[in-house]
């Protein structure tokens, strides 16, 4: 089922005197129930086209469409809050708290959520006991902390989940834990999964590899199922 509906969307920004060019005219569609990867040289744009599907900022020409509504129209921060999980390489755990109390400030502000047992119930799904649940999240490892930001990423029920590097910080089985994680979040939870990645081990995961080319500001789709 389409999801998200990228059209005609074309993105700069200032560049000493010059402008650049980083999206021109990108048309990419994304449906419920897939993994996807966005590949890519350092500085191509990958991240900003992240920020930009998020609803953390706007092109400056197209539209992104969710469930074929304009984000701009159903309001940034509504869409956000509502529809879209974001998972970060540096975890961005608030340090002084518990997982579970990472997880329940998100089901906070999300309002869909409030209840202990919920939370719960949501990190023991992705592996997070409750004694790891209730430890500060200084006291737990890099793999840990990622389980617990993916957890929170999926406290507001979100269609879409989006992740920015989210294996950079991990060693090489950890890594495979968390595609594991989001391979099973877009095949047995039904979410759009977005994954921006260095990683070809990563990539190759997905269902479908968007390459970004840094020169063209396109992208190159190829079909890995």
């Amino acid at each position: 089922m389409k999801l998200l509906d990228i059209k005609d969307v074309f993105f700069t920004y200032p560049d000493g005197d010059s402008v650049r060019t980083i999206l021109d005219h990108v048309n990419v569609t994304f449906e419920k129930g897939h993994f996807y990867a966005i590949v890519g040289s350092s500085g191509s744009g990958k991240t900003t086209f992240l920020t930009l599907i998020a609803g953390l900022d706007s092109a400056k020409e197209g539209s992104i469409l969710f469930k074929d509504k304009d984000i701009a129209e159903i309001g940034l921060w509504e869409y956000r809050r509502n529809h879209v999980g974001m998972v970060f390489q540096s975890y961005n755990l608030i340090p002084y708290m518990t997982g579970l109390e990472n997880v329940l400030v998100a089901m906070g502000i999300s309002g869909k959520l409030h209840k202990k047992r919920e939370a719960y119930e949501l990190l023991e799904s992705i592996g997070i006991a409750k004694s790891k649940a209730d430890r500060n999240v200084r006291r737990l490892s890099g793999g840990e902390q990622q389980r617990i930001a993916i957890a929170r990423a999926m406290a507001n029920q979100p269609d879409i989940i989006v992740a920015d590097e989210p294996t950079g910080n991990l060693d090489g089985e950890t890594e495979d834990t968390i595609i594991g994680l989001f391979k099973q979040l877009a095949q047995d939870k039904d979410k759009c999964v977005i994954v921006v990645t260095h990683s070809e081990k990563v990539a190759k995961h997905a269902d479908y590899i968007l390459r970004l080319h840094a020169t063209k500001g396109t992208f190159v789709i190829e079909d890995n199922r």
